[in-house]
């Protein structure tokens, strides 16, 4: 999967309309086959050859919720991302998508209720710039005064990282914790504590879904 954007959380107070962010990701026989297990739906036009090239196909397809899976990976991981709590969503499928198509998923804030947390997003998947989907979704924004707490979301310490996997800390999958940044949360702590190293306090809520707690 390619992504336009590091990985993280864009809180509601951050959010602007027009903000934009898509993912990319071909679709393989093999995720077919996953999907189709997963959902118990083994519907033959997507699995088995000959059937499917006597339907209106002319050939196997994708499923369509696995397509618009890829809309909750922009949604959850990007735009707002982690933390996001999906309320509602409407799809329109208007072309199928086949084993091998490079299907780009793209979501579009349209639409802000700062007071609610609420994000209202233009939706929509295309293959080769033609649109296969589209839809609307509604979701719940996380916010910097509610649930991005510092001492829940902080990702590991690089320093702890480092020492215990030998390996460089990774930016890109753990944008806040860059060092060197002023609002770097481990140098934010260094600086409070008066302390020469690096010290994750005991979270006071429960970090959410996805995060890597050492």
């Amino acid at each position: 999967m390619l992504d336009n954007m590091p990985r993280g959380t864009i809180v509601i107070e951050d959010l602007e309309i027009g903000m934009k962010r898509h993912v990319s990701k071909v679709v393989t026989d093999a995720d077919i086959e996953m999907f189709a297990t997963v959902s118990t739906a083994h519907n033959p036009v997507h699995l088995d050859e000959d059937y499917a090239q006597d339907t209106i196909f002319q050939g196997r397809i994708a499923h369509g919720m696995l397509t618009a899976g890829l809309i909750s990976a922009v949604i959850g991981e990007q735009l707002p991302g982690h933390g996001t709590v999906y309320l509602g969503q409407s799809l329109k499928f208007l072309a199928p998508v086949r084993p091998g198509d490079r299907v780009r998923a793209e979501g579009e804030v349209t639409a802000i209720d700062y007071a609610k947390r609420r994000v209202t997003m233009d939706t929509h998947c295309e293959v080769e710039g033609k649109k296969v989907l589209k839809g609307e979704a509604t979701v719940l924004a996380p916010s910097r005064k509610f649930d991005y707490r510092r001492d829940a979301l902080a990702p590991p310490c690089p320093a702890r990282y480092l020492a215990r996997y030998g390996a460089v800390h990774d930016p890109d999958r753990y944008p806040r914790c860059v060092e060197g940044r002023r609002d770097c949360y481990w140098q934010f702590r260094r600086r409070a504590s008066g302390s020469s190293g690096c010290h994750r306090p005991r979270a006071t809520r429960r970090a959410p879904a996805g995060h890597h707690d050492l």
